[in-house]
């Protein structure tokens, strides 16, 4: 029986990933994989170290929040099984510095602007998919440092799902959450705790007070609370 990592694997790399299957020549992703001899320094098994660039990811939960890779998870930041043995191998420049993981990240947000371009102009600035667009452009830009741009892109992303959605739905306490948390990083915690406390509110109404997300964001302003010195 295979559990469901196992499962998971076998869609994504063997003969049930259509993607890469055709009547004429059958194939899947790891009929591509090449063996690869490298110096123990260049290879990193995920559950002991990670690659200059994997420590540079940022990953976006399911509650929209964007945090680094941890040991022993894959490139999306799913938990990767125990038994399992994963290498990733990092390649260096002739000065042996990662030079793949900073363009990495630039033609990421490159094409991430393109796309907020184009749902733009095809959908309207104010369309669901643009502000999801904008979302995640946003998130890549916090995560790089990049905040006054981020800071906008929020505040455009927040303000149109308050106008579209409702205070109190789900994808806008998402935006409340992350501009309050993107003020935090910036040092303006007043407006950062007027932010994280709507949002406890609303999911204490929306889910009750023991529910995962609630008790998270009760912990998030908990900890913005005592930074500001208030212990009350």
């Amino acid at each position: 029986m295979f559990d469901d990592e196992a499962k998971r694997v076998q869609e994504e790399w063997g003969d049930a990933n259509p993607k890469h299957m055709d009547k004429l020549h059958p194939s899947h992703r790891a009929g591509f994989c090449i063996p690869l001899l490298v110096p123990k320094s260049l290879a990193f098994n995920i559950f002991e170290r990670l690659t200059p660039d994997m420590k540079e990811k940022q990953v976006v939960e399911a509650d929209g929040q964007a945090r680094s890779l941890r040991l022993g998870e894959d490139q999306h930041g799913r938990e990767v099984h125990r038994n399992r043995d994963i290498w990733v191998v990092s390649v260096t420049d002739n000065e042996g510095f990662v030079r793949h993981a900073e363009a990495s990240a630039d033609a990421l947000i490159e094409l991430l602007r393109r796309r907020m371009a184009h749902c733009t102009i095809s959908l309207g600035a104010e369309d669901l998919e643009t502000l999801s667009s904008k979302f995640e452009l946003a998130l890549r830009l916090k995560g790089r440092a990049q905040y006054q741009e981020a800071e906008a892109l929020l505040r455009e992303v927040l303000e149109g799902r308050r106008k579209k959605l409702g205070d109190q739905h789900p994808d806008t306490l998402i935006s409340i959450c992350n501009m309050g948390m993107l003020l935090q990083e910036m040092g303006k915690l007043e407006q950062a705790e007027a932010l994280l406390r709507e949002v406890l509110e609303g999911r204490r109404k929306n889910l009750g007070d023991q529910h995962p997300k609630t008790l998270a964001s009760t912990n998030r302003l908990g900890a913005l609370l005592e930074q500001m010195g208030k212990r009350q």
